[in-house]
């Protein structure tokens, strides 16, 4: 296959869709991404059995417990499982929970999440001399960039916006399309792409052809997608059926 003037081997699309590792991919969050995704039954039947202030206490402890790890024991957790494990974690929360103080601070999310980007603004502009810091500050670990994206989600939460089944049906491809563009085995022709778009001499005509190419991209990454989800949707059903995921919920409960 010949995309961009390069040609694409079988062996790329092969190492594209089954090898996942970091090192396979150049995705960083795969394999993490991949193991909460398996254990997220188990995950959510424990979940569901705690109290309302068990479970705000331990959301808390798991954000907590990123942050100390990644800024006072510099331990490396933007790419392992229990990062993940605390996003899951706040997601759930914010989903499930019923406190009162969620409600009052999302009256304010939008003035706390430009709150929150000012500070780490501040921060990096008053700590820009330092070599590395603004790895660590703009950083998924940070718990001030975390609590920057729970302020944005509860903006758009309090915004009420209405289900569009369109949008929804597109939308449900978009993780997998940065998927298969971004990793290492395919992300070189997509840029030798757009280098070539840039290259035009029309600015309006390059313009134009980045758009184009930007919408047709993606509705044939979302097309390979949907063709995919016939085979991988049936087998997740399949192990869903045979009470598998069922019993190791029950056993750690």
């Amino acid at each position: 296959m010949i995309i961009g003037g390069e040609i694409l081997s079988l062996k790329d699309l092969i190492n594209s869709a089954i090898f996942i590792s970091a090192e396979r991919t150049g995705l960083w969050f795969l394999s993490a991404y991949l193991y909460l995704y398996c254990f997220s039954a188990v995950m959510n039947t424990w979940l569901k059995s705690r109290t309302q202030k068990q479970l705000t206490v331990f959301t808390i402890i798991m954000v907590l417990a990123i942050g100390i790890m990644s800024f006072l024991l510099r331990v490396e957790t933007f790419n392992t499982f229990i990062l993940f494990l605390a996003l899951y974690s706040v997601g759930y929360y914010l989903k499930h929970t019923v406190d009162k103080y969620i409600q009052k601070i999302k009256a304010y999310s939008l003035s706390l999440f430009v709150a929150t980007v000012l500070f780490l603004s501040v921060w990096g502009i008053l700590t820009i001399h330092q070599i590395g810091t603004e790895s660590t500050i703009f950083c998924y670990t940070n718990p001030f960039v975390i609590l920057q994206a729970v302020f944005l989600f509860l903006v758009f939460d309090k915004m009420k916006i209405k289900s569009c089944n369109m949008i929804n049906h597109i939308a449900a491809s978009s993780f997998m399309v940065y998927m298969m563009s971004e990793n290492i085995h395919t992300r070189k022709y997509f840029v030798s792409i757009v280098r070539s778009i840039f290259s035009i001499d029309s600015e309006y005509l390059t313009i134009v052809t980045y758009v184009v190419f930007f919408f047709v991209a993606y509705l044939a990454l979302t097309a390979i997608d949907k063709v995919l989800s016939k085979i991988y949707i049936p087998c997740i059903n399949w192990i869903n059926n045979t009470g598998m995921m069922k019993k190791l919920s029950i056993l750690f409960s």
